[in-house]
């Protein structure tokens, strides 16, 4: 990595180590999620053990519209993740410079060799791109997951 990218890199590394939220929030909306896709998953192995579904018309109705269950899964898996996502980048560009302001380390930030311009920058960067990366990353994982327990679970 060149001399010109590292104060970059730090100011990331700054962001995220002052605003964990951006990872814990959405690892808690991964464990929830995976946590109902368990409960699904057991509803499913129960269902089918107990003969709800053995019906004809089930097997007929899921092999008609397979493609749009699916559809509507990714979308709906998807949903919590966005909704967190907006509501923490709003916090987030809301509170990020009163904070800095507010506990004095404004002070510190501005005694070391970055310009005022690459902060706000990088406040925005995070915002921009490393949030939204880190959810789709999580979102990905959160996909995996599910197919596997869906997986194990379609008896």
């Amino acid at each position: 990595m060149n001399s010109t990218m590292k104060p970059y890199v730090a100011l990331g590394k700054r962001e995220l180590w002052e605003h964990r939220s951006f990872w814990i929030v959405q690892l808690v909306i991964v464990g929830i999620s995976i946590l109902l896709t368990l409960f699904a998953a057991a509803a499913l192995i129960y269902a089918h053990y107990n003969g709800y579904l053995d019906a004809p018309e089930y097997a007929s109705r899921l092999g008609e519209h397979g493609a749009e269950m699916f559809r509507a899964f990714i979308i709906a898996g998807a949903t919590p993740f966005n909704i967190a996502l907006v509501a923490l980048v709003c916090f987030y560009l809301i509170d990020t410079l009163n904070a800095d302001r507010r506990d004095r380390s404004i002070l510190f930030w501005r005694s070391l060799p970055v310009s005022d311009t690459a902060t706000v920058l990088s406040k925005l960067f995070t915002a921009m791109l490393t949030a939204p990366a880190i959810m789709l990353v999580l979102f990905i994982g959160f996909l995996i997951v599910n197919g596997i327990i869906m997986f194990i679970a379609n008896v």
